[in-house]
């Protein structure tokens, strides 16, 4: 019995033993099994993303490394498909930014949450985030089919043709009357052509996964009854001699926003609109002030995909060159544009924005009254931030939400003058004689000419001009390049050809306008008075501006003829003459007579009764005389 009880005894230790040895390999199974989940993205970029996985608290828990986290590897099996492990303890409300590491590409946007990850909770082992749907999958969803419309939308005037084509070979539905799509709606068999505003739907289908998509087309006159002053001059000039930018492909070459390119890209021909140097706040107030920016030139192109625009900016101060360029500080700078001449915007936010305007939390420091609709927003440091193209909702407000809040192709700067510029035109001394950065001690301020009741009076008086370009040397000045796509502005390289866009590039201080180009009288409409924090600067830096003069233009000039004479044909048409400010026309009796500055604004007109008819124009500059079907380009000196 006791031999019998001892086998007994060791064979329920074996089988102790086996069943904890089974045990323990089950355990470690499950323990491998379940050490990382897997995230999949696919987001259509260019560069390899990176995923950056954080859980915020008081202090953010990062599970993949620092920022920008950790490269995803792509899917040897599905193409634009990436993947990344993430450890299966991250706790539920865990966060992901999708990025390219010092790529521009990034979701979500600079300074919002990053994407929640709602299937940590229920036991997943893998999900699969679309970010053109912007939406998580349980697993790889069936490939959308894409309909690609050309144009793909945007405002245009007369008429419109669009083709539509599709990535798939798949029928494409369509409506026009803004109802919503589906497989039973008309099949597209030819391209469509619109001569009034119209939404056009499609809907596509491949196994199951479907795809709508919306294009509007905009109808423009092409043109408003409704003109704006313009100041022109022998110094400040608004699309000086009609120049309306260029139709080419302006190359932008650059690193983090510094360009290695734009110095030698622009030329003077995209020149659409010419400012002095000086006209600035801390030029008047506040002369120890960094950073400086001073705009002094405004440049214009495009091509079938882009808008270029650059902007000239120019130091002819005492200040220390590194610290008084605009990419010094981080200060927002403006770029407003007129893309529909039928739309007017305030620049003032949607109800419910956590702002007054683009970029204004306290109040809405830049107000439009010149048909501004589209805002255009970057800091002057442009490694910082994320640039925004703000497009007004149906209300003509701007908002922050994905569909009005675009963002900027590329922006960048590079320090240096351009070569077209062969002078720096700016206000010297009383006699002419000495700049006004002469003074070893100069604190920056026009503190050599007396006391300045109007700083507007000031700067439009043609006296005391000189030549700063011999005294400063190319690094003092900064270059800055800006492109945005026409598909974001909703416009097209013919819409800018046969219609126009108008264009205001403005400076500001941290929140209000400090300097415009082109030139607008509010900028310093306040600048003699004291800033409320500090006594020794201006008012300007703080005050509401009111922007009504003219933009440059782009493509075409507003209401002037599409063909504009350099010559007067005297055969049996208008002869024009030009004296002492006075435009007069003979020649052309029962005709109509109209004289428009180089913005498209009417200056004067009236019927011409009499053998001549004379025009006073209010200031020297370019100038187009209409004069029945003659059309003839002036130039009062």
């Amino acid at each position: 019995m006791y031999l019998c009880h001892l086998e007994n005894n060791e064979i329920l230790n074996r089988m102790k033993k086996l069943t904890l040895s089974l045990a323990l390999t089950l355990l470690s199974a499950i323990v491998l099994t379940a050490t990382a989940k897997t995230i999949y993205f696919n987001g259509g970029w260019s560069a390899t993303p990176y995923a950056y996985v954080y859980y915020e608290t008081t202090s953010a828990t990062e599970y993949l490394g620092e920022w920008p986290g950790t490269v995803m590897q792509a899917d040897g099996q599905n193409a634009g498909w990436y993947s990344v492990a993430i450890p299966d303890d991250v706790p539920d409300g865990t966060l992901v930014i999708f990025n390219t590491n010092t790529g521009s590409e990034r979701y979500p946007a600079d300074s919002e949450p990053g994407i929640g990850m709602p299937w940590l909770s229920t036991g997943q082992d893998a999900a699969y985030y679309v970010l053109a749907d912007k939406q998580w999958y349980d697993a790889i969803p069936a490939e959308k089919p894409v309909v690609t419309a050309n144009p793909s939308g945007g405002r245009f005037a007369g008429s419109v043709t669009v083709t539509l084509s599709c990535s798939m070979d798949v029928e494409i539905h369509y409506t026009t009357d803004g109802s919503e799509p589906s497989a039973s709606s008309r099949v597209y068999s030819q391209p469509l052509t619109f001569t009034e505003t119209t939404t056009l739907k499609t809907f596509v289908e491949n196994e199951g996964s479907s795809n709508v998509q919306t294009f509007k087309y905009t109808y423009s006159e092409g043109g408003s009854s409704q003109t704006y002053p313009s100041f022109n001059n022998t110094y400040y000039q608004t699309n000086p001699d009609g120049k309306v930018g260029t139709n080419r492909t302006i190359n932008m070459v650059h690193t983090n926003g510094i360009s290695s390119s734009a110095l030698s890209e622009w030329t003077d021909a995209e020149l659409i609109a010419q400012g002095i140097a000086n006209d600035i706040q801390q030029r008047f107030n506040g002369g120890h002030e960094w950073s400086l920016c001073d705009v002094y030139s405004l440049y214009a192109a495009y091509d079938a995909d882009y808008l270029y625009l650059g902007c000239q900016y120019v130091n002819t101060s005492g200040l220390d060159k590194e610290h008084s360029t605009p990419y010094s500080s981080m200060l927002p700078i403006c770029v407003a544009l007129d893309l529909d001449p039928d739309l007017d915007c305030t620049g003032a936010m949607a109800d419910g924005q956590d702002a007054e305007g683009p970029w204004q939390k306290n109040k809405q420091f830049l107000n439009f009254e010149n048909r501004m609709d589209c805002m255009v927003m970057f800091h002057t440091q442009t490694a910082q931030g994320t640039p925004g193209v703000f497009l007004p909702d149906a209300d003509g407000k701007f908002s922050y939400d994905e569909q009005y809040c675009k963002t900027v192709d590329a922006r960048a700067y590079q320090q240096g003058l351009l070569p077209s510029i062969t002078e720096i035109w700016g206000k010297t001394s009383n006699d002419g004689s000495e700049a006004f950065y002469a003074d070893a001690q100069y604190d920056g301020t026009y503190s050599n000419v007396g006391k300045i009741d109007d700083p507007n009076a000031f700067l439009q008086d043609e006296s005391n001009f000189g030549d700063f370009l011999p005294s400063w040397g190319s690094e003092y000045h900064t270059f800055y390049e800006v492109k945005i796509s026409l598909a974001t502005l909703g416009i097209s390289e013919d819409y800018i050809k046969n219609t126009g866009i108008g264009v205001m590039w403005i400076s500001t201080h941290g929140e209000s306008a400090t300097s415009s180009i082109p030139y607008d009288p509010t900028c310093f409409d306040n600048v003699m008075n004291p800033y409320s924090e500090d006594s020794s600067t201006s008012e300007e830096k703080e005050d509401e501006d009111y922007f009504t003069y003219a933009m440059a233009r782009v493509g075409k000039l507003a209401g002037t003829p599409s063909a504009i004479d350099e010559t007067v044909d005297n055969e049996g048409g208008a002869v024009v003459s030009v004296a002492n400010k006075v435009i007069t026309v003979s020649g052309n009796e029962g005709n109509d007579v109209a004289v428009y500055d180089m913005v498209g604004n009417c200056v004067a007109a009236a019927n011409q009764v009499e053998e001549s008819v004379s025009f006073n124009v209010p200031s020297k500059g370019t100038y187009v005389v209409v004069a029945g079907d003659k059309a003839v380009k002036v130039m009062v000196l």
